[in-house]
């Protein structure tokens, strides 16, 4: 179970999703909503990569925490589910606040699914979760004060196309790990990333 919960936040999906919302939002002709949406998750998951980078090629991280980076799933999930949610359901009724509801939920779940799954500790799950929500947090209170003027169309449409990408992932984890992973020796000359020190 908590193998495909995880998914949801893995950027296998949460990649293509978030690009999928910024064309969709351009096909609404929502340019300025696109960008900022775009630079909210953009921000959110450069903190992510920047927080890993640090330990894996200087071993910078906070003292005592048991800390590699934040958990980009927890971050990812968090930053994209709640905002897709707030997009693709009506502006008014309580259908809006029960998917919003819901998707921060899942994304909750997601930060807990690293744990049984042995990826991360406490503090980097808790870390993305915040950061995944400031980010959404921010686009949320940017939206809320300047509603489209226009309904968006194709609410189903997106919908449909974010659940067909979800499943498109065949369940296949992104290599975004080993990747970084290549980047800090690069970055700092090192023959190896560092790596966890101690158990989880």
């Amino acid at each position: 179970m908590w193998n495909f919960v995880t998914f949801f936040g893995d950027s296998s999906f949460t990649v293509p999703a978030a690009l999928l919302l910024v064309v969709w939002l351009c096909y609404n002709t929502s340019w300025r909503m696109a960008f900022i949406w775009a630079s909210c998750y953009c921000l959110t998951m450069l903190a992510v990569v920047l927080s890993k980078l640090l330990f894996m090629g200087w071993q910078i991280a906070p003292p005592g925490l048991n800390f590699t980076g934040m958990s980009g799933h927890s971050a990812s999930a968090m930053a994209l589910l709640p905002v897709a949610a707030l997009l693709l359901t009506p502006a008014q009724g309580t259908l809006r606040t029960c998917c919003v509801s819901a998707a921060i939920l899942l994304a909750l779940a997601v930060g807990y699914s690293r744990l049984p799954l042995g990826a991360h500790s406490p503090s980097e799950i808790v870390t993305g979760l915040t950061i995944g929500l400031t980010g959404a947090g921010l686009f949320i209170i940017w939206l809320l004060r300047r509603p489209p003027a226009v309904p968006l169309r194709r609410r189903g449409v997106a919908a449909l196309l974010l659940l067909g990408l979800f499943f498109a992932t065949d369940f296949k984890p992104a290599p975004t790990q080993d990747l970084l992973g290549q980047v800090a020796q690069v970055l700092s000359g090192r023959a190896q990333p560092y790596t966890r020190l101690a158990p989880l």
